[in-house]
């Protein structure tokens, strides 16, 4: 036994479940993609590193595939400013379509003033930036999770020809 290494293991076990309580309360509309890091736990930095903790510390191929979920949908969570800018263009478009009356003949000039009261070129700009981020974020996890995954397998072979 390895107090301190159980000790790491169960506060990141305790992080990770309050975290997985936030994805459990979040909204499960495909439409809200970002959510402000003000909603999270615990600093970003600090579940990314619960996470990867048990992610090399779990043998469990299921828990690990949700470990890895739960990873990735981290990268949802932004600053506040980023989220801010990814609020405001979709309450703009939200405005715009609440207005908009199905049946309706409508020309571009009459929708123009709708979408732009909240979305604007400008954040549509800076959204397209952040969505791009976020994709590349979420490509630099999965790499990550690939090679956590390498180092489980190379310490489990290396036990097993030490035989334990």
């Amino acid at each position: 036994m390895n107090p301190p290494h159980d000790e790491a293991q169960k506060n990141a076990s305790h992080i990770v479940v309050a975290y997985g309580r936030i994805l459990e309360d979040s909204p499960t509309s495909l439409t809200i993609l970002f959510r402000p890091e003000s909603d999270l736990p615990y600093p970003k930095s600090i579940i990314r590193s619960a996470l990867e903790l048990l992610l090399l510390t779990i043998r469990d191929a299921e828990t690990r595939k949700s470990l890895e979920a739960c990873d990735v949908l981290l990268n949802r969570f932004l600053p506040q400013d980023e989220y801010c800018v990814a609020y405001q263009q979709r309450a703009g478009l939200a405005q715009a379509v609440e207005r908009f009356k199905p049946g309706v003949s409508v020309d571009i000039t009459f929708l123009k003033p709708l979408v732009t009261e909240g979305a604007t070129k400008e954040g549509e700009e800076r959204l397209a930036q952040i969505v791009e981020q976020w994709k590349r974020e979420c490509d630099r996890t999965v790499l990550r999770h690939q090679e956590i995954r390498r180092d489980v397998e190379l310490v489990q072979k290396s036990g097993e020809k030490r035989g334990e």
